[in-house]
């Protein structure tokens, strides 16, 4: 059994959820290659810098970045777990299985903090729609 949820909307409304959740996961995953290349020593950045001062300044800068390693790595790491979690609930929302999960994954992708950079352009708007969908008494019948 696929998915009716009032046509073409409900439709639209998982697949924009889907989307919006790999693109943030992909963000996520290049912020924690990033973190990955630059832990340990930093000197290979600061010998293509000419200028002492700014050399400085960027000395300055990676100390602090070394200091919150728990948030370099943790950050990405929820935001990777908030998004497979959204793709789940989509997946589930699109084939009418487990409403209080799809429910879930609508209102966390509604949330715009796990969802940084451009992505929660997308995702905000999708997981409202998606729980505006949801909450159709017609729609809330069709789950199993």
């Amino acid at each position: 059994r696929t998915i009716n949820l009032g046509s073409t909307f409900g439709s639209l409304a998982t697949l924009l959820l889907i989307i919006a959740a790999v693109l943030a996961s992909l963000f996520a995953l290049m912020s924690l290659a990033s973190s990955a290349m630059t832990s340990g020593s930093p000197d290979w950045v600061l010998a293509f810098v000419k200028d002492e001062a700014m050399r400085e300044q960027m000395r300055e800068a990676l100390k602090q970045s070394e200091s919150n390693k728990a948030l370099n790595y943790g950050w990405p790491i929820l935001m990777l777990l908030a998004n497979g979690f959204a793709v789940f609930g989509a997946v589930m929302m699109r084939s009418l299985k487990l409403y209080p999960v799809a429910l879930m994954a609508a209102i966390v992708s509604a949330i715009p903090c796990l969802f940084t950079s451009c992505c929660c352009v997308f995702s905000m708007p999708a997981g409202i729609w998606a729980i505006v969908v949801l909450m159709k008494p017609d729609v809330r019948a069709q789950f199993s």
